[in-house]
């Protein structure tokens, strides 16, 4: 299955790239072109093509495992059985400005928990991989979260302003941004998350979060030493708000989402 995520995640990348070249090298450049809007959040028709492309390579060889997307989410799915969860564009947003930081994310999921995935950033060809219960890399070589446990000195990412908004939740952002020096907004889930398996950020706070946006990154966190919990610190991968740390700063961060460090 890891051979699969691995291969399928770099042709996806191939694709995008190259359409994304494709359009800046003719007579009248355009971006990608948007289809949907919910929220938020927008739909490109990259996000549409990179998706079918995706699920025919996970039919080719796994036809009758269950498969969620971003894009083609019939809410019936049941996470107890064999199930692939893909974003196609992860960062769809940052992608249709010409921002280069956005990922494609592929997390395969049984019996209610993580088994294999991978998020790949094509633009600078960094490969995040992880498997159960044998560690994760980046490019091959294994990855760690950091050993930051002061919040002051601590690099946190986390979901922007409208997100809070929709989860009701805007005065835990304001209280972030008051007590943390080092807040950075890049508006990539999944590729947040294995920013903190890759010691580069110490921690991120999700709001109003869906499993897409995080099936993969959480197993490669994990399997980097770090920890993934709701804001009431249970193990409840579906939650939409949700707190991903290095471990040694998560009750800091819990704090701040709570309200119980009286700040």
């Amino acid at each position: 299955m890891l051979h699969l995520i691995e291969e399928t995640l770099r042709a996806s990348g191939d694709l995008l790239l190259h359409d994304s070249e494709k359009r800046t090298r003719s007579v009248y450049p355009r971006t990608p072109q948007i289809v949907a809007r919910v929220k938020e959040r927008i739909v490109t028709d990259d996000d549409l093509r990179l998706n079918d492309f995706i699920m025919r390579a996970i039919r080719t060889q796994f036809p009758h495992h269950n498969i969620v997307s971003e894009e083609n989410n019939d809410k019936t799915w049941n996470l107890m059985e064999p199930t692939w969860i893909i974003d196609p564009i992860d960062g769809s947003l940052n992608f249709s400005r010409g921002i280069d930081y956005y990922c494609i994310s592929i997390g395969h999921w049984n019996q209610g928990a993580p088994v294999v995935g991978g998020v790949y950033c094509p633009r600078n060809q960094e490969l995040f991989l992880a498997e159960r219960g044998a560690g994760a890399t980046l490019n091959g070589r294994s990855i760690a979260v950091s050993q930051t446990r002061e919040l002051e000195a601590a690099l946190i990412l986390s979901s922007g302003w409208e997100s809070f908004r929709h989860a009701n939740q805007e005065t835990v952002l304001l209280r972030a941004l008051k007590n943390i020096g080092n807040l950075r907004i890049f508006s990539a889930s999944a590729l947040d998350m294995c920013q903190v398996a890759a010691g580069r950020a110490d921690g991120r706070i999700y709001a109003d979060c869906r499993l897409w946006d995080i099936s993969a990154a959480m197993l490669v966190l994990l399997e980097a030493g770090g920890k993934v919990t709701d804001w009431r610190n249970n193990q409840c991968p579906t939650a939409e708000t949700l707190v991903a740390s290095n471990g040694l700063l998560h009750e800091q961060l819990l704090a701040l989402a709570n309200d119980t460090d009286n700040s």
